[in-house]
């Protein structure tokens, strides 16, 4: 999770709680083969119905 605390911290400037938050409630991760950061969202029964990727590494 170091890739996608850096990003969202550094380049996005989320506070590292707001960040915490959603990864202790299993809706962001770090994806282990890109280090992609992955939005995660549920359904109202709890089940996982959607994901996004965001890419952590800057390609300049």
């Amino acid at each position: 999770m170091k890739r996608v605390y850096a990003y969202l911290m550094q380049e996005r400037r989320i506070d590292s709680e707001i960040i915490s938050f959603f990864v202790h409630n299993r809706s962001l991760y770090e994806s282990a083969s890109t280090h992609n950061a992955v939005f995660v969202g549920y359904d109202s029964t709890g089940k996982a119905k959607a994901a996004h990727q965001k890419g952590t590494l800057n390609a300049y």
